[in-house]
């Protein structure tokens, strides 16, 4: 890390609840001035959705109803399994159920919420975001991908 410099590590508290829009819109303030003075600005995000948002812009789905989201997610812990939780949400969002890693309960909630408060599938707008023709977007970007495996990445975490 030693001579490269790093940006938006301290700009949000470990504690403070930050969103998408929060870190798209200082995350393309720094990109902008990284290059402004002829450098190449490399984005290295935990979330590929964060990520995702940066690149080809944030959908144009329904806002997150927090309150809702929470209820539906108490509920669908209520089932007590991953299983019954993804039969539930798949009724009004097939697609969206196969994009979600297991036993995250958030996204599968915000998800259904958003499906249930648009009155369309939440996959829809998601679709949108990603047909956007390459000479549109904001940058050139090249995406590289580490991932290791499940029970490496939850040792590490441990």
């Amino acid at each position: 890390m030693e001579g490269i410099p790093h940006h938006l590590l301290d700009v949000f508290h470990f504690n403070e609840e930050v969103n998408v829009h929060q870190f798209c819109e200082k995350s393309k303030q720094v990109t902008e001035d990284i290059l402004s003075r002829g450098k190449v600005p490399i984005i290295v995000a935990g979330s590929g959705f964060w990520t995702e948002s940066l690149i080809y812009g944030i959908s144009n789905g329904p806002p997150n109803d927090k309150d809702l989201s929470r209820k539906l997610e108490t509920e669908l812990r209520g089932l007590n399994s991953w299983e019954g939780a993804l039969k539930v949400v798949e009724k009004v969002d097939p697609l969206i159920v196969k994009t979600i890693s297991q036993n995250n309960y958030k996204r599968l909630a915000r998800a259904y919420a958003a499906s249930l408060s648009s009155g369309e599938p939440f996959s829809n707008h998601m679709r949108d975001v990603y047909q956007i023709p390459e000479e549109e977007l904001d940058y050139d970007f090249r995406c590289f991908f580490l991932a290791p495996s499940r029970p490496i990445l939850i040792r590490q975490i441990d």
